[in-house]
């Protein structure tokens, strides 16, 4: 089975994708910690930029979320 997967800066993620991030996070207690919420993922671009979210699943109704760093390399 292939899952679609779009990627985007976490800046461009609109408020309905973060709501669904969140819920995500607080629905899911081994995901109970704060680096993985969309505030971190928006703090650390904040600071040092390059921050990207890979979302999983159909845009509309996504299933996961992941946050990552793009360098150079």
């Amino acid at each position: 089975m292939t899952k679609q997967v779009d990627v985007v800066p976490v800046a461009e993620l609109n408020a309905k994708q973060l709501a669904q991030w969140s819920r995500m996070q607080r629905e899911c207690p081994a995901l109970d910690n704060p680096h993985f919420c969309p505030e971190f993922a928006q703090a650390v671009a904040d600071v040092r930029g390059g921050i990207e979210v890979a979302i999983v699943g159909d845009t509309a109704a996504p299933q996961a979320f992941l946050a990552f760093h793009r360098d150079r390399g």
